[in-house]
């Protein structure tokens, strides 16, 4: 993982990298805007799976770390000038997730074209992601505002593990993937061919 972190990364910072425990690791970086940067320019991808970062807090637990939480930024286009602080996006963010942080351009301001937000999803989902969500106004007339994902996670519910969805050509014998049970040289099941009868016309 370092070296590959190493080679990623290189061109905005090269953190520390610790083993916590199996699969999950603590990058410390230099600066905190360091680490900022490197969160920004995500999703990253480690080979064709993607990279799961977020901010590790005093309350972090280690042993919950594997809960299926799954970061992802979300865009929401246009949004409305009344929400353009921090407790307006955390509140449209919550419709979806649980909120974790936004980008230095939407906490400063200086992009109004849209607000990029880092949330928390519980895997497996229990609905799809919305496209969008009913946000009521001032005046409490209700409004639909558009969300965009840089990157859905894609949930096996096999093998519990996100990366990959679940194949839909399964087989319960060998555990494998690209044909289904009844196609398995481990299925014993005997076919038997019965002669049918002639018809007779009368």
């Amino acid at each position: 993982m370092e070296s590959y972190v190493s080679k990623l990364w290189s061109r905005i910072s090269i953190p520390r990298v610790f083993l916590l425990k199996q699969g999950v690791f603590l990058f410390e970086f230099q600066s905190h805007s360091n680490m900022r940067d490197i969160l920004e320019a995500g999703p990253w991808f480690f080979g064709s799976r993607p990279l799961i970062l977020k901010p590790w807090t005093i309350e972090t637990d280690i042993e919950k770390l594997q809960d299926h939480s799954y970061p992802i930024w979300v865009q929401f286009p246009n949004l409305r000038l009344n929400l353009w602080n921090s407790t307006g996006i955390s509140k449209v963010a919550s419709l979806i997730g649980c909120p974790i942080t936004t980008n230095k351009l939407t906490a400063t301001r200086q992009r109004l074209s849209y607000a990029r937000v880092l949330l928390e999803v519980k895997l497996p989902l229990t609905d799809p992601l919305p496209d969008q969500i009913q946000i009521q106004g001032p005046n409490g007339i209700s409004y639909l505002q558009k969300v965009l994902y840089e990157f859905k996670p894609r949930w096996c519910s096999l093998c519990k593990n996100v990366g990959h969805e679940t194949h839909p050509r399964w087989c319960s014998l060998c555990k494998n993937v690209g044909h289904e049970t009844h196609q398995c040289r481990r299925n014993t099941t005997k076919k038997i061919w019965v002669m049918k009868k002639p018809v007779v016309r009368a």
